[in-house]
Parts: C-alpha cells; sequence; structure tokens
C-alpha cells in the first residue's frame, strides 16, 4: 500500500487499513503505514507527508523496497495533493522524493514515471520524456507512461507522436478516459476536430462527470463553428466545475461567435473574477466590447491583456482595429505594425493596415498591404474589395473591376453577403471615375 493506490483505490485501502487494525500482530511499520493512509484520508497530507518520511527513514537499509514505495508516497503527495504553500516547491519537493525512491530502488518504473510528470510540470519536458522511456522499457504494458509521454510531447508540438503514445496507451488499456481525451487535443490541434469530437464522445461515455472532455468537445465544435452545440458542453463543463475560468472565457468566445456581445461580456467577466491574470479573457472582452462600438472600453481591456501578454498580436491587432473605429489611425497603423512584428504570416493586420493608410489617403502603401495579406490568404474577399477601392482611388479602373468581381465571386462562394453587396454595387455601370 502506498498513498497513491490508497488515492485510485480507496476501497482497497479501507480493507487493508482494516486488515491491519483487526490483526494485533500487526507489525510498527505496518501500523505506521495505516496512520500515513488514514491521515491522507481525512485530507492531513503535512502529516501524511512526515509519516511516509519516518517510514522511508526506518525501513532504508532494512527494507529498501519499503523505503522506497515510502518516498514515491511522499512525492505523490507533495504533486496531486499538495500541502499548503507554493505549487512550484511541492513539485520540487516531489522530485527529491522520487530521486530518493530511485536511488534505493533502480528497476522502479512507478518513480519514473512519476518523476516524469513532476519534471513536466516544472516544464523540463525532454528530461520528462526521458523518464517515461525508462518506465516503459521497465514495464512496456504501461498505459499510464505512454499517456504521460504523449502529453510531453504534445506540449512540445509533436502531435504525431503524441497521437501514436495516446494510441499504444488505448490498446492496452481501453477503457481510459483521460487517454481518449488527451489524443482528442492532439487531433485538435491538428485541426482534425471531427476526429477530436469522436475521441471526447469516447472519454465521457466511460466518464461522463469530466469537465475537461467537455470544455474540450466544445472547443472542437467551436473551430467548426457549431457555437450552440459548443455552449451546450461549457455549460456542462462549468456545472460540474463551476470554478472554471477557460470554460467562462470560451462560452464568451462562442457567444460573441452569435452576436450575443452582452452575454459573452457576462462571461469574461465571471472568467475574470475567477482568474484575474488571464490576457485571453481581456482580449474576448475588448472583442465584445469593440461589437457594441464601445472602442474606448475595448482599447482598456487590450492594454490590459498586452500588459498580462506583452506578445500577444492578436490584441495588438484588435487594438489597432478599435483605435481606427475612434479615427486615430496612425496609433492603429503602429499597433498592427508590432502585430506583425510579432506574426509575420497575419493577413488580417496586413489587411487592416491597409485600410488604415487608404484612410488616411496612402493608397499606394495601402496596396503593398492588401497585396501581402491575399498572398498570405488567397480566400479573402474583404482584401479584394480594400484592394480594388485603394486601386480605383489611383485611377486604375480596370484593376480596380477585376478585385471587385473577384470579392464578389469570393463573397458569394463563403455567403458573405456584408462584402458581396458593396462589391456588387461597386461593379455596376455607374462605378465612379
Amino acid at each position: 500500500m502506498n498513498a497513491e493506490t490508497a488515492a485510485d483505490n480507496p476501497d482497497e485501502a479501507r480493507r487493508a487499513i482494516e486488515g491491519v487494525q483487526n490483526n494485533p500482530e500487526a507489525s510498527i511499520i505496518g501500523r505506521a503505514i495505516v496512520e500515513a493512509v488514514n491521515f491522507q484520508g481525512h485530507g492531513e497530507a503535512a502529516k501524511a507527508i512526515e509519516k511516509w518520511r519516518s517510514i522511508a527513514n526506518v525501513a532504508e537499509g532494512v527494507d529498501d523496497q519499503l523505503a522506497a514505495r515510502a518516498w514515491l508516497s511522499v512525492g505523490f503527495l507533495h504533486q496531486r495533493v499538495r500541502i499548503e504553500g507554493d505549487e512550484t516547491e511541492n513539485t520540487r519537493q516531489a522530485l527529491i522524493a522520487y530521486d530518493e525512491a530511485l536511488r534505493l530502488k533502480a528497476d522502479y518504473p512507478e518513480a519514473y514515471n512519476n518523476r516524469g510528470n513532476a519534471k513536466q510540470a516544472l516544464g523540463r519536458r525532454d528530461e520528462a520524456i526521458a523518464d517515461y522511456n525508462e518506465a516503459l522499457r521497465l514495464k512496456p504494458d504501461y498505459p499510464e507512461a505512454y499517456n504521460n509521454r504523449g502529453n510531453a510531447k504534445q506540449a512540445l508540438g509533436r502531435r504525431d507522436e503524441a497521437i501514436a503514445d495516446y494510441n499504444e496507451a488505448l490498446r492496452l488499456k481501453p477503457d481510459f478516459p483521460e487517454a481518449y481525451n488527451n489524443r482528442g487535443g492532439a487531433k485538435q490541434a491538428l485541426d482534425r476536430s471531427d476526429e477530436a469530437i469522436a475521441d471526447y464522445n469516447e472519454a465521457l461515455r466511460l466518464r461522463p462527470d469530466y469537465p475537461e472532455s467537455y470544455y474540450n468537445r466544445g472547443n472542437a465544435k467551436q473551430a467548426l463553428d457549431r457555437s450552440d452545440e459548443a455552449i451546450a458542453d461549457y455549460n456542462e463543463a462549468l456545472r460540474l466545475r463551476p470554478d472554471y475560468p477557460e470554460a467562462y472565457n470560451n462560452r464568451g468566445g462562442a457567444k460573441q461567435a452569435l452576436d450575443r456581445s452582452d452575454e459573452a461580456i457576462a462571461d469574461y467577466n465571471e472568467a475574470l473574477r475567477l482568474k484575474p491574470d488571464n490576457p485571453n479573457a481581456y482580449y474576448g472582452r475588448g472583442n465584445a466590447k469593440q461589437a457594441l462600438d464601445r472602442s474606448d472600453e475595448a482599447i482598456a481591456d487590450y492594454n490590459e491583456a498586452l500588459r498580462l501578454r506583452p506578445d500577444y498580436p492578436e490584441a495588438y491587432n484588435n487594438r489597432g482595429n478599435a483605435k481606427q473605429a475612434l479615427g486615430r489611425r496612425d496609433e492603429a497603423i503602429a499597433d498592427y505594425n508590432e502585430a506583425l512584428r510579432l506574426k509575420p504570416d497575419f493577413p488580417e493586420a496586413y489587411y487592416n493596415r491597409g485600410n488604415a493608410k487608404q484612410a488616411l489617403d496612402r493608397s499606394d502603401e495601402a496596396i503593398a498591404d492588401y497585396n501581402e495579406a491575399i498572398r498570405l490568404k488567397p480566400d479573402f474577399p474583404e482584401a479584394y474589395y480594400g484592394r480594388g477601392n485603394a486601386r480605383l482611388n489611383m485611377g486604375l479602373r480596370e484593376d480596380a473591376k477585376k478585385d471587385f468581381q473577384t470579392a464578389l465571386e469570393q463573397a458569394h462562394r463563403a455567403q458573405r453577403t456584408e462584402v458581396a453587396g458593396p462589391a456588387e454595387q461597386r461593379l455596376r455601370p455607374s462605378l465612379p471615375t
């Protein structure tokens, strides 16, 4: 019995405790283990840690395998249950404990796996993968280690490799909801949203009370523009976990996509109440306020998003849009410049900068920006329409007509009536000279 077994199998822990308590010949060490598990079961992690430490110290040199299990328990309690204090410090203490476990028992796959988890939490992902590799060398049929190695690879952007690890975890343990959820996340990151949804469905079949899978399935549906379904999933995530700031944030985004800006703002407010240092919630709330023509308030939110995350190109772009709406075009251009410095392949920022330059009668510069937007995003009717206006402003009537025609065709295909109407108007015989 150790702390992890007690947490994952409380019924087994209870039976083991009763067995020791009912055995008058139980050893002192056995009774100490029962005390440690009892402390853990009653939420007294600090006392449980101290008890496991004392067991490790007493057992070392007499029963090193028991001492190693005790150190594994210390690490587990620091990392997963945690005691009062800094989360990073708890993780560091867990790492020290796993090192001790492996010093005493070098062929301990669970200690390698858990040490990998600690290193992963500290951002040391390549080292974590090395530990998972060792866990799997020692125990090839270890689905949790495959799952965890997949998580580390996913965090490094090695998504196809991550999927291969999740596949292996599921081959070994078909009823593994976390592996389905994580594989869904990797597929979603590869824009395979339908496949991701299938994985989240399976995770939820196996574990219906899984708020993270509802949240992730909502994200996948939102990526497919199924906003109403996404909102239903975010609602369920929040029913199961009311203090879930990311779910409030993303539900706000789904509502904003449906032009329910006031409701979106309410969700962003709640996300910020739960997590005040969330730049994405400030950014989203700024977008919702801008949609309501509250440009000054939107700029204040974008400012806060950029204070928290200075390398946020979308926030620079959208702050530029808000300044542009207020007629502050030179300031808007400065924001678009910064967005493009951070993200050179950002067609919307080129398009928006082109609009600002066109409004300042700098048509030749505007055309250069529209050209770049179209190079990066060939199906961009707004950019063709903008370039058409800039060319028309420079007297390039035939080139302008070609751009308006392309804008009209693309807008019809994409059912973008807000672009198709103006483009069609420009193509009428009364095209201005």
